[in-house]
Parts: structure tokens; C-alpha cells; sequence
């Protein structure tokens, strides 16, 4: 090995059932470098890296590591891990409901106790030497996805890593987001790690790395320093075949313009679903492709789902062909003519365990009735059929779709639509993470089925991907629709304008629309509550105007006290009051349920009582002023609160198990408190609460002042 190559791979061979995945591939790296790994889905790329990684065992061929005289032994990710290499994915691999120091920290304790403070400080101090915004003891769910996938490469760079692998870092990423991770990045080649890249984006392999490898068919086609191959010649290399220029790609493909005297083949009308979308107007003609764009968050997606029923409708209207229709589930919108492929094929798209025949044949299951399944034949059947109409490669339709590529995955779904005969296809981010070519072919795909007469509706990151597919954009903002282009205003520069400046062109329209009185009240809950109790009160002043008199009494004690329905009732629900203001505020401080609010109540309450009273339980006078006995109450309450707080963060038991404790035991401690005695006081003090008589009640709130 050269000096200053860290990794070096030769003849690297691997097989599975009836594929040839590489094929004598080399590739070598050097310290300091972040090197490009380029190549169609089905090239090898991920094969390569899995070898790389102890995912899977080479059948032929050696890897050195710097500082190893002879070649290494990778059976395990493990093993990997140990020699320096470390790999962040392009679906997160950390636990969202752990802190950013936990993941960074999971699986390298040494010894049976975890020093807490000290691994927060370690995680504060790597994340700063780093420069990620981010805290150690922030849960990693609260993190945005750049953020976590910083968090992810942190933890590897801690562990000692010398090659660094990111296997399609940025494919979720926006571009503030991207421009971070790239800082990093540099910053870690400044360092001297080795980087492999892995990725799609072919302006970000020319803004960041310093030399290429590209693999076609499990074969090395070449490795090349990055200022010395133009980009239309690794798109050539990539693709086996020879472009003249990068804009011939675009040429490939078509805008398809539907007749725009053709009625709407499906419409919603102020449609709002329970995932926060604005109510929104949409349409879609039979042949046309329209799309949904907007930032990273903006709401495109969520548009989608409401319209395909996978989030709950709360407002607004569904019609086909003019006459309203109803959505309340997916399978509602199947039965109607509509097919989704998701945003995320690996979570809501394909289940990985089946094969691709089960994949393709999913969707036209359910519709048919699992009662009347496909024969074996006629399941073959569809699935020779796509696979060869989409050019899907894989093994065989027995293969599990878990082992394609995510390219070929993503035609096995997009097959699965297309078995049901669809006359609305949804397409949300069909081509991310996946390689150039499928991409076109996807693209072209598109415009065939619209010029077939499908209407479809195409979402994409990649504004240049929208504007090369569809005729009428859709612009979202802050999950609500701020604009819509078409014809010559469809270039991305409208696009960036009606982003940033439609939101106030909307909201003028707005105040221009009339709204009913319903309207005015959709999406707010809390009004419910408080109307329902306004003609609560109504109905009560009719029935007996003497519910709200107020009068001043004298009691047994000969103090002035006010009585009357509404005294009484505040007097009853105060304690209701006490529990449910507790009970919020520990919700809302924590982020998790606390049980024993009641419990912590009756022990501060029997405190209060035990203080005031002193040793005599019927004491004529106050043993102590109101005040020492309020204070001494609520620093027991704040041991108890201490005792629960050590529970959940120093052993980190759920907070609904940990509170469960003082819960079952705040009665005994109450009731041990005051001797099983209910203490009396008759001091005329109490007058100013409206009576003589305190004591120690059997509810949870412990503590009544009548």
C-alpha cells in the first residue's frame, strides 16, 4: 500500500443465487479524502460497502487498512468497527427516543454503572470540537434529520474510526440542511479521515469530493481525480452509453399538457386532514401530470396523504368526476381509482421479508378480497410482467425485495399501482436515492401513462425533476398552498418567488373570501368546552334564576361567610382544580404522565394538618402560623418530586412506573402522617375560608377547608 492510502480493496468478488454482484471490482482510498462511489442502482456500490463491512463475506479478493502488514479479516460488522470503519446509513440507525449522548455513547459502557454526568460532558465536548448544534441530554427525536445524521458521524469519529462510510447522507436533507453536513464533512478530511460517499447527486460529488470511483453491472469502470472527468462523462460512464451534453437527459423527456376543456377528473374543496394541513383546493384532468412543491416540511406531502385517506380527513370535500365521494382509509381511496406510492419505501412502501411477486401483487390482493386469492399462476404471471415491462432486476420474483437495490425496489412498488389499473397515481419522491438512469426511465414512465390517459401527480426534492415532468405546480408553504404555476410562469425562479412571497398574495385572498360561522370555529377544540359551558349557564338562569345569587351568611362560629350553588360549587371542585393545575403543569414540564399528583397532594395536605395541629388533634388554636406549615408542606412535596425526578432521569424508568410508587403508597404515608386521626381546628382564623372545620379527608387531595 502507498503511504498514504488508508484503504485498499483488490479483486473483490461476490455471488448470490444467479447474480454475478462484483466482479474483480478495486477501489482504494487515502487519508483525507472523501471519495465518490458512483453507479446506477444494481451496480454493486451497496454490495461493495457491505463487504467493506462485515455485512457480507467476500468470495474472493483482499482489503488492507493502514497499519495491518497483511490483508484484514471482516466476518462482522463488529469486526469492522474494530478496525477503524464506521458507517452511517441513509435511514437512520440511532434510537429517537434516547438523548443525543445516549446514541452516541449505546453499546461502548465499560462496567455496570453508567457515569452519567461524565458521558453528557464527553458528548458536549465531542459535539463541540465538531461544531454540531446540539446538546447532549436533548432527545435525539426533538433533532432534525441533518442533525441526527451529524449525531450518527460523531459517534463514529469518537469511536476511533479512519474510514468513514455515508451511504446516501443527504437524500432528506434540504439544502441548508446539506450545507452543514458538507461542513462537517471537510472539516473531518481536514482531520485526515478517509470518506466514502455514496450518493445520487451528481452536483454534490462535484462541490465535495476530490476523486471518483464508478461501477456499472458489479464491474469497476474506472477511478478518476474529479477536475478530470466533466459530468456528462460519468453520466456516459454510469449509464454505458455516450451523451453529448448533460441537457440531452432533459431532452429524454416531454411535458405532457392535458386538454384543458376536460372537466376535473378528481377535486377536493377545502380539504384539511389531522397532520396540521391549511384547507387546500386541488384538481387534477384525466392525462395530466401536476406536482406538489414547496420546501423540505412545507406540506407537499401531507397533501398527498390526505387525499389518499393515510391521514385522517377533518374538513372539506372529495369529488370524482363531479359527485363527491368518501375517503376515510386507504382502501377507500383504492376502491375509487387512486394509488399512493409513499414517500418512504422502506417504511410505509415495501415489506422487506416478502418476495417480489408478493410485493407486486399486494395492492391488487387487497382490492380482490383476501378470500379470493390469486392462483400461483396468475401471481407469476403479473409479476413477469412488470418485472420485464419496468426492467426490474432481480434474480428471480421469489427473490425478497429486501436484497434490491433501491432503485429496483422502488419499481417492484410503483408495479404494484400499476397491476390495480389506477386513474390517479400518486408519486411522492419516486426518485429519491436512486441512480440517473432509473430516474429518467421513471420520468419517462410518467409521460407515457399520461399520454396514456392517467392523471398523475408528482412530488420531487428536485425542482429541475418537477419542471421537466409536470405542467401545473402546486406551491406550498408552511403547510399551506401559497400559489399555483403553469404554462410560462413554470421556471424555477417563480418557484422561489411564490415560496417566499405567496403567503402574503394568499392571505389577501383570504379576507376576500366569505366564511360561514362554522368555519370560523373549524379546527378550534377548545371552543367546544367553553360554548358548551356558556349554554350551560344559560339554560340554568332560565330554569332557577336563584342559581347564581350570592348571599352573606353568618356560620356556627359567628364569622361572615358567602354561600350560595355557586359557593358550593367552587368549594366542591377546588380540590378538582388543585389536581387537574398539578397534573398539567408536571405534563407539560416533563413531557411524561405522572400517577401520583393526587397521592403527592394528601401527603402535603396531611403535612399542612400535622404542622398547624402540633401533637393535639383537636387543637382550640393554631400551633403554628399558616404560612411555616404552607412552606414545610411544600418542601416535603419537592422531596417527593426529587424522589420521582431520580427515578425517571438517574435510572431511567418510565415515568408511568416510577410515579406509580408514591401513587399506591401516598394514601399509607397521609393517613400514618396524622395517626389514622382527622384533625379539627377551631381556630376562627379559618373564617376567611368560609368555615371553622379542616380536616383530613379520604380523597386524594387530602386536604379540605370547609
Amino acid at each position: 500500500m502507498k503511504e498514504n492510502v488508508v484503504l485498499q480493496m483488490k479483486n473483490i468478488h461476490k455471488n448470490f443465487t444467479g447474480v454475478k454482484a462484483l466482479q474483480a471490482v478495486d477501489f482504494s482510498l487515502r487519508e483525507g479524502e472523501i471519495h465518490a462511489l458512483m453507479g446506477e442502482n444494481g451496480a454493486g456500490k451497496s454490495t461493495l460497502i457491505k463487504v467493506l463491512t462485515g455485512v457480507y463475506e467476500k468470495d474472493e479478493g483482499e482489503i488492507f487498512l493502514k497499519g495491518n502488514d497483511k490483508a484484514v479479516a471482516i466476518h462482522s460488522p463488529q469486526d469492522a468497527q474494530n478496525l477503524g470503519i464506521s458507517t452511517v446509513y441513509q435511514e437512520i440507525t440511532l434510537c429517537p427516543n434516547l438523548s443525543v449522548a445516549e446514541n452516541m455513547f449505546i453499546g461502548r459502557t465499560k462496567g455496570r454503572m453508567q457515569n452519567w454526568k461524565k458521558m453528557n460532558a464527553d458528548a458536549d465536548r465531542i459535539l463541540q470540537s465538531l461544531d454540531i448544534p446540539a446538546k447532549a441530554t436533548q432527545q435525539l427525536a426533538n433533532c432534525s434529520i441533518a442533525i441526527q445524521q451529524m449525531v450518527a458521524i460523531a459517534r463514529a469519529v469518537d469511536m476511533d474510526c479512519k474510514v468513514l462510510i455515508l451511504d446516501e447522507p443527504t437524500s432528506s436533507l434540504d439544502d441548508k440542511e446539506v450545507q452543514k453536513l458538507f461542513g462537517l464533512m471537510k472539516d473531518l478530511r481536514a482531520r485526515g479521515v478517509g470518506i466514502i460517499f455514496v450518493t445520487h447527486f451528481l452536483d454534490q460529488v462535484y462541490e465535495v469530493c476530490d476523486r471518483i470511483t464508478v461501477l456499472r453491472d458489479g464491474k469497476l469502470v474506472g477511478e478518476y481525480e474529479i477536475e478530470k472527468l466533466p459530468r456528462v462523462q460519468l453520466v456516459a460512464k454510469m449509464l454505458g452509453k455516450e451523451l453529448d451534453d448533460e441537457a440531452q437527459i432533459k431532452d429524454e423527456t416531454q411535458v405532457y399538457h392535458a386538454d384543458e376543456n376536460v372537466p376535473p377528473v378528481f377535486e377536493v374543496e377545502q380539504l384539511q386532514s389531522n397532520a396540521g394541513i391549511k384547507p387546500f383546493d386541488f384538481y387534477i384532468r384525466k392525462g395530466e401530470v401536476n406536482g406538489f412543491t414547496g420546501l423540505l416540511g412545507s406540506g407537499r406531502s401531507e397533501c398527498v396523504r390526505a387525499i389518499f385517506g393515510a391521514d385522517r380527513i377533518i374538513g372539506g370535500k372529495i369529488k370524482k368526476n363531479g359527485k363527491e365521494i368518501k375517503i376515510t382509509k386507504p382502501i377507500d381511496a383504492m376502491k375509487n381509482g387512486i394509488a399512493y406510492l409513499p414517500e418512504d419505501r422502506k417504511v410505509d412502501g415495501i415489506v422487506g421479508d416478502l418476495s417480489v411477486r408478493d410485493n407486486i401483487i399486494l395492492a391488487a390482493q387487497v382490492l380482490r378480497g383476501f378470500f379470493r386469492p390469486f392462483s400461483k399462476a396468475q401471481a407469476n404471471k403479473f409479476a413477469d410482467e412488470y418485472i420485464k415491462l419496468l426492467e426490474i432486476k432481480t434474480a428471480s420474483a421469489d427473490t425478497p425485495i429486501k436484497s434490491l437495490s433501491g432503485g429496483n425496489q422502488q419499481k417492484v412498488i410503483l408495479a404494484r399501482w400499476l397491476l390495480t389499473h389506477p386513474e390517479y397515481l400518486i408519486l411522492d419522491e419516486p426518485t429519491r436515492g436512486i441512480d440517473i438512469g432509473t430516474k429518467i426511465e421513471i420520468q419517462k414512465l410518467v409521460l407515457k401513462l399520461a399520454s396514456e390517459g392517467m392523471s398523475v401527480t408528482f412530488i420531487s426534492s428536485e425542482t429541475d425533476e418537477m419542471l421537466r415532468t409536470c405542467s401545473r405546480l402546486i406551491v406550498m408553504r408552511d403547510r399551506r398552498k401559497v400559489g399555483e404555476i403553469s404554462g410560462e410562469d413554470l421556471t424555477q425562479s417563480k418557484i422561489m418567488d411564490t415560496i417566499a412571497g405567496g403567503e402574503k398574495r394568499m392571505a389577501k385572498t383570504r379576507t376576500l373570501q366569505k366564511k360561514n360561522f362554522m368555519d370560523m370555529f373549524s379546527g378550534k377544540q377548545i371552543l367546544i368546552p367553553i360554548v358548551a359551558l356558556v349554554l350551560l349557564a344559560v339554560f340554568n338562569l332560565i330554569a332557577d334564576p336563584s342559581f347564581y345569587k350570592i348571599t352573606l351568611d353568618v356560620n356556627s362560629a359567628g364569622n361572615h361567610v358567602l354561600s350560595g350553588y355557586l359557593i358550593t360549587i367552587l368549594d366542591y371542585g377546588s380540590e378538582l382544580a388543585i389536581l387537574a393545575i398539578g397534573m398539567t403543569l408536571v405534563t407539560a414540564a416533563s413531557g411524561g404522565q405522572d400517577i401520583s399528583v393526587g397521592a403527592g397532594i394528601a401527603i402535603a395536605g396531611s403535612v399542612i394538618l400535622r404542622v398547624l395541629c402540633g401533637t393535639n388533634s383537636r387543637p382550640d388554636h393554631l400551633q403554628a402560623p399558616i404560612i411555616v406549615a404552607f412552606l414545610v408542606s411544600c418542601v416535603v412535596a419537592m422531596l417527593f418530586g426529587a424522589f420521582n425526578g431520580i427515578l425517571v432521569a438517574g435510572f431511567k424508568i418510565q415515568p408511568m412506573v416510577a410515579t406509580l410508587i408514591l401513587y399506591t403508597a401516598g394514601r399509607s404515608i397521609a393517613a400514618w402522617i396524622n395517626n389514622n386521626e382527622l384533625p379539627v381546628i377551631s381556630d376562627p382564623s379559618f373564617g376567611y375560608f368560609g368555615g371553622f372545620y379542616s380536616g383530613n379527608s379520604n380523597s386524594d387531595s387530602g386536604f379540605l377547608l370547609r
